[in-house]
């Protein structure tokens, strides 16, 4: 049964909805681009929603190669970037992918600190253009 509440027929709402997602989240097409950022993936990226659009994801996650012209090509790093790996999977599988990676943090001696995250992705098609939807979720931080 369709609901009849018309907000489930308002892209602005769904637009708010997906904005207010509390987890950071993007959505990237099957090329690695990011057309959305939410507002949590925002402050958690340090970034204005205007600064992430349509970047090659590694420009999104600061990856070690965003500022090359190699970011998100088929060069050995970018094909075991977790991020990647997982969103490109959703798309080219049609289903759920999950996957873990983690982040050293290296501070002062003492205060350094690994980041664990899972990232999550499910396939998105809109206006016939195949996408994901992924989901970055700290899952425990390691202090050493």
């Amino acid at each position: 049964m369709t609901p009849h509440n018309p907000y489930f027929f308002n892209e602005q709402f769904f637009r708010t909805l997906y904005y207010a997602i509390p987890l950071p989240t993007i959505i990237m097409n099957s090329h690695g681009n990011v057309y959305f950022v939410n507002l949590m993936a925002e402050k958690v990226l340090q970034m204005e929603y205007e600064e992430g659009y349509f970047k090659k994801g590694g420009g999104i996650i600061n990856c070690i190669v965003r500022n090359s012209r190699a970011c998100c090509k088929d060069i050995d790093i970018c094909n075991h970037c977790t991020v990647k790996i997982t969103a490109m999977a959703a798309i080219r599988e049609n289903k759920t992918v999950q996957n873990k990676m983690e982040i050293a943090v290296k501070n002062e001696p003492g205060n350094n600190r690994t980041i664990k995250f899972l990232i999550t992705s499910s396939p998105l098609v809109y206006r016939e253009e195949k996408m994901a939807i992924v989901v970055i979720q700290n899952i425990g931080t390691v202090y050493s």
